[in-house]
């Protein structure tokens, strides 16, 4: 947790010191992890495909074992939740986007 206070500090202070104006009640939504009901929701398929690369793995070795494909994946989860992050944050600066209501 003080990790996450320490990197709030930080950020805070660069991104007053570039003229962004931050707001104290939103710099928790950064940090929060959206639940996993919400998080599978966007790019659903992310797991599968982990699944299906370790059983190659397993089943033919380092042959099979893919980097590249491997952090695809870890890089899609990872945007997954910066997707949920930013919309929160969007939805409390700017309740009247139009991009929120897309889906009523």
């Amino acid at each position: 947790m003080g990790k996450n206070r320490s990197l709030t500090f930080f950020l805070g202070t660069i991104w007053v010191s570039t003229g962004f104006e931050v707001f104290p009640c939103l710099s928790n939504l950064f940090f929060e992890v959206p639940p996993p009901e919400l998080l599978i929701s966007i790019f659903p398929w992310v797991e599968e495909e982990e699944l299906a690369l370790a059983d190659r793995i397993v089943q033919f070795g380092k042959v099979a074992k893919d980097e590249a494909l491997s952090y695809f994946l870890a890089l899609l989860k990872y945007l997954r939740k910066v997707l949920i992050q930013d919309a929160a944050v969007l939805c409390s600066v700017y309740p009247s986007l139009p991009i929120l209501y897309y889906f009523e």
